[in-house]
């Protein structure tokens, strides 16, 4: 009986992930992006804090107590809930392919830039995508190396 009370709560886990999200949303905010030698890097640069780092061979660091402090908040471990993490990171830094995206839901909007952006997406809708590439990762490295470099 137990179980069917917990799932007729939240049968789906969504709003749980939504909060969790949210969370390590609003602690990474104003968080600096790096490609440092094919790996992807967050870091605080002012306090050299990194939040995670995401290699070549796509394994994802993550900073233990960077994201622990944010789900200790709601009870929870992120060594028990691991996946929630590999699901943040990846529905905010790869989830989104831009161009595969436009591809399969259409064009909803565009608008121009310094550099005429307007006419080079709207070229792309005239005479379509012949290409689309994706990062280069490269092995671990030091976050003060990521930093200086």
């Amino acid at each position: 009986m137990e179980k069917k009370l917990n799932k007729m709560k939240n049968p789906t886990g969504k709003k749980l992930e939504k909060i969790i999200f949210k969370l390590f949303d609003d602690a990474s905010q104003g968080v600096d992006r790096y490609n440092h030698n094919g790996s992807l890097w967050a870091i605080f640069t002012n306090e050299t804090k990194w939040v995670f780092e995401f290699t070549k061979d796509q394994t994802l660091w993550y900073n233990y107590r960077f994201f622990n402090n944010e789900m200790e908040l709601i009870g929870k471990d992120c060594t028990e809930e691991k996946d929630l993490i590999k699901n943040w990171f990846e529905s905010r830094f790869l989830g989104i392919k831009p161009v595969e995206d436009t591809i399969q839901n259409g064009v909803k909007h565009t608008f121009g830039h310094k550099i005429d952006f307007h006419e080079t997406v709207e070229d792309t809708i005239q005479n379509g995508v012949k290409h689309t590439g994706g990062m280069s990762f490269k092995p671990y490295q030091t976050v003060e190396d990521t930093i200086q470099n």
